[in-house]
């Protein structure tokens, strides 16, 4: 059986994760171990990178997220641990996340126990570190509320629900590992090793230190200033994972890192290349999205008197074709449904500028406001058949101050 890490940060847990993903992957190759899992701080922007990086030097990058959680113990943001099996599991975690970024922030991006036990589907949760609602139970003494939370998840999640322990010098963690492998026996839930990683090697430390200061603004000369409780946060060999664990007996640590590979075995989610590109929210029934981008955009050269110029409205068309063809239809029409939103409502939002302004499609639906064959704008500059386009969105929105509480974007789901 092997070992490999599944509660690791990066530089996408930001002002929080001081290894880049590139060096975290490295490293952990380099340590022997063929697996690792991603799991950033209420943020999956690394997930895709991770995934080119591993495939290109060998090593299997599991899908995960650190969520917030907001508890239900005291109503705190906690922490929960979740990693994708399948393409299921994965889509589930992004409407978890759209969640909690639109629908529930306060202070972090939080999830719910309601929201995720309605995504629940192919996804593994481990209990994480001292922040979760069990381990803050334990923290109270309140032991029997832990159990029957732990109960609880696992009437859920089944086997894909592990108790985390970890092997750092704080002294609240040897108290929690303790009676997190009583309860798992108990409660019969396995229990995985993890090292809630945060910087790649052990000299990395203090750097990371000064990174939590910037987050907090804090000077370094600052006694008061927050910093970890420990320096036991790097990027462990198994070895190490082995001998840093006190208060845990060596066969109970044996079988934790070696659970470990169980969870890997069970994930084989990953991007694929245009699966997960947006669609349109609001396609009417009998309609597709290119058939509602043709529709606007010929209401537009309606609008603009130019419905009858033939050798332009076959440029329009060809311009769709690609659009269409490369599967950003619904692209154009989530722009535009939100440019538009925040234009009516008197949000101030710049005409176009860079590649994004050639496209006559995007003039005709109003997302810039520059008609690009007074200027001779070229539309491949902006997209082409075999390559992505420049971003639209940075192409058109140079400010928006929004004024007012009610949401912009009636929604995209994903």
């Amino acid at each position: 059986m092997g070992f490999g890490h599944i509660h690791v940060h990066t530089e996408y847990s930001l002002l929080d994760g001081a290894g880049r993903i590139k060096e975290v992957l490295e490293r952990a190759k380099e340590l022997g171990q063929s697996f690792i899992a991603i799991t950033d701080h209420g943020s999956m922007s690394g997930l895709y990178l991770a995934q080119k990086i591993g495939k290109e030097i060998g090593i299997k990058v599991l899908m995960g997220c650190e969520f917030y959680y907001q508890r239900e113990n005291d109503g705190e943001n906690g922490h929960l641990i979740v990693i994708a099996k399948s393409q299921k599991g994965l889509e589930n975690m992004l409407k978890m996340m759209e969640f909690a970024y639109v629908d529930n922030f306060y202070k972090k991006p939080r999830i719910t126990w309601d929201i995720l036990q309605k995504y629940s589907s192919d996804l593994i949760v481990t209990s994480a570190c001292l922040a979760s609602t069990i381990n803050q139970h334990i923290m109270k003494g309140e032991i029997h509320e832990a159990k029957e939370w732990a109960r609880k998840f696992k009437s859920v999640f089944g086997n894909d629900f592990y108790l985390e322990i970890q092997p750092n010098s704080i002294p609240e963690q040897l108290i929690a590992n303790q009676t997190i492998v009583r309860i798992a026996k108990e409660v019969d839930c396995k229990i995985i090793a993890a090292n809630d990683i945060h910087y790649v090697l052990k000299s990395d430390a203090f750097a990371h230190e000064v990174l939590l200061a910037l987050q907090i603004n804090k000077k370094m000369s600052d006694e008061k200033r927050w910093r970890f409780d420990t320096q036991d946060f790097w990027l462990k060999s198994y070895e190490e994972m082995c001998s840093t664990f006190t208060g845990v007996s060596p066969e109970d640590v044996r079988v934790a890192c070696e659970n470990t590979q169980e969870i890997a075995d069970k994930c084989n989610a990953e991007f694929i290349k245009g699966h997960y590109l947006p669609s349109f929210y609001d396609v009417p029934e009998g309609e597709s999205e290119r058939s509602l981008l043709v529709k606007h955009t010929i209401e537009g050269a309606r609008r603009e008197g130019i419905s009858k110029d033939k050798e332009f409205m076959h440029e329009v068309q060809n311009e769709i074709d690609v659009i269409d063809r490369n599967g950003y239809s619904g692209y154009f029409l989530i722009v535009g449904d939100y440019v538009n939103t925040a234009r009516r409502n008197g949000v101030i939002v710049g005409d176009g500028r860079g590649s994004g302004a050639g496209s006559k499609v995007a003039w005709l639906t109003e997302i810039t406001k520059i008609p690009p064959h007074h200027y001779d704008l070229l539309f491949e500059r902006f997209l082409a058949d075999g390559r992505q386009p420049d971003s639209i969105e940075s192409s058109v929105i140079e400010i928006c101050h929004v004024k007012f509480g009610e949401r912009l974007v009636s929604g995209v789901h994903l």
